[in-house]
């Protein structure tokens, strides 16, 4: 077995409507996803040891990329000599960008290629390990549904300007738990009672075809309000990232991570500097596609 790489794109929510709570007590929500080139990047090597071993620099604990090559194995997808995965992270951690989930969702296509088998073999151990891993196993733009189960790739073309559209992302040195997020949307009655309207129009806008205009004004995120009554702090960021030129910006997923979408990518490098210069994490990013988390 050779050596092989792979990268796990960061997600960004550039909507995110919240349904009610489902029997197993996951919400429901309907949200436009997409991977961006902030990145963590998984190296892998073949061992003689006798489990499987993930290194992540930074981050205590059993690592989802583990669980995720355990389930694959456990599953009967996967029977190969053990290995050692490294993890490289600059995707922040517990900060809405999905990190962990595409470190998690990168191990399967490790496992995937390993096994010579279609990724679409792995999609139940995905939801098993975590409502964001599903549609992060091909990274690129999605729409989002149930409790993230549910995954409809969107084409390029739909979503104006893949080539000219980039990002600036705010972080913040201070995670956010998901969890409590959650809790405090349901103690504030943020979810919505019916969500299958928020689908059904995302779908209709996105498979007709959006411009940069009207991507811009679907960006949301209804988990806001509980992300500020948890943080306030970070309540100005979504308009600073306005006041640097963003033309339109949002948190992504439970937080605390802002983002802004710029007209090219000159303007969001330009931005992210003058950010840096005030004293913020700020990164510029650019749309990502499935050929982007390919195994090397």
């Amino acid at each position: 077995m050779n050596e092989m790489r792979v990268e796990a794109p960061g997600k960004l929510n550039l909507c995110l409507y919240l349904g009610p709570t489902r029997p197993d007590g996951l919400h429901e929500i309907a949200s436009l996803f997409e991977s961006v080139s902030l990145t963590d990047t998984l190296t892998l090597k073949q061992t003689d040891g006798l489990h499987d071993r993930v290194i992540c620099d930074g981050v205590e604990g059993e690592n989802l990329a583990e669980r995720a090559f355990r389930a694959a194995r456990e599953a009967g997808l996967l029977d190969s000599p053990t290995v050692e995965i490294t993890i490289e992270k600059r995707i922040p951690v517990a900060a809405g960008m999905g990190g962990g989930s595409a470190d998690a969702a990168a191990a399967l296509r490790l496992a995937a290629a390993i096994a010579n088998r279609p990724i679409k073999d792995f999609e139940r151990i995905a939801f098993a390990l975590g409502a964001d891993v599903p549609s992060q196993l091909i990274p690129g733009a999605a729409l989002v549904h149930g409790a993230g189960e549910r995954v409809a790739a969107i084409q390029p073309e739909c979503l104006a300007g893949a080539s000219s559209r980039a990002y600036v992302i705010i972080e913040q040195q201070q995670g956010l738990s998901t969890g409590e997020v959650f809790n405090q949307s349901d103690r504030a009655l943020l979810p919505e009672p019916e969500i299958v309207h928020r689908e059904e129009a995302l779908l209709e806008k996105i498979s007709a075809g959006v411009d940069l205009a009207q991507l811009c004004a679907l960006v949301e995120n209804a988990l806001e309000p509980a992300i500020v009554a948890l943080r306030p702090e970070l309540a100005g960021l979504p308009k600073l990232l306005r006041d640097h030129g963003a033309i339109a910006s949002a948190f992504t997923g439970s937080g605390p991570t802002s983002f802004g979408i710029f007209d090219g990518h000159r303007a969001a490098e330009d931005a992210a500097l003058e950010l840096i210069s005030a004293g913020h994490l700020a990164h510029a990013a650019i749309p990502v596609s499935a050929s982007f988390g390919a195994v090397h």
